[in-house]
């Protein structure tokens, strides 16, 4: 059972655990992989390993490695992802990013289309013949 590869290390049911693949196939276990608990050394995990996986996934290496099919959240599944920014989703973020930056541009080229439609107005007040000469010049 030492031979066994370190995936990657979650947490199943407040307890952080590594997910380890198994040599014997996907219908072993949980889809070719069980969990151990980080910090016990159970099954020489914390001592050997024949092949440690980069800890960055992308979908290739998850259907590559049978991650993508690793349950979370059920009495015998992993937690929920804690790295994600407090539950908050990529496109939320996004627009939270992004929405503010579109309003306070809008509101600069408003201020500045505005201002310069003012300047004219108070230039062609100003600028009305006293004695044949013009007062002001803005």
């Amino acid at each position: 059972m030492c031979a066994l590869a370190h995936l990657f290390h979650q947490y199943l049911n407040g307890q952080e655990v590594w997910i380890l693949k198994n040599s014997w196939g996907p219908n072993w276990a949980r889809n070719g992989h069980l969990f151990v608990p980080i910090g016990a050394n159970s099954l020489c995990t914390e001592q050997y390993a024949v092949t440690i996986i980069p800890l960055t996934y992308d979908l290739l290496s998850n259907d590559k490695y049978n991650m993508s099919k690793q349950q979370r959240g059920g009495e015998f599944d992993l937690d929920p992802d804690q790295g994600d920014t407090k539950g908050m989703q990529s496109w939320l973020l996004a627009v939270v990013i992004i929405v503010p930056i579109v309003v306070i541009i809008g509101v600069a080229i408003g201020i500045f289309f505005c201002c310069r439609r003012n300047k004219s107005q108070v230039q062609a007040k100003i600028t009305k013949p006293f004695f044949g000469q013009q007062v002001a010049y803005i």
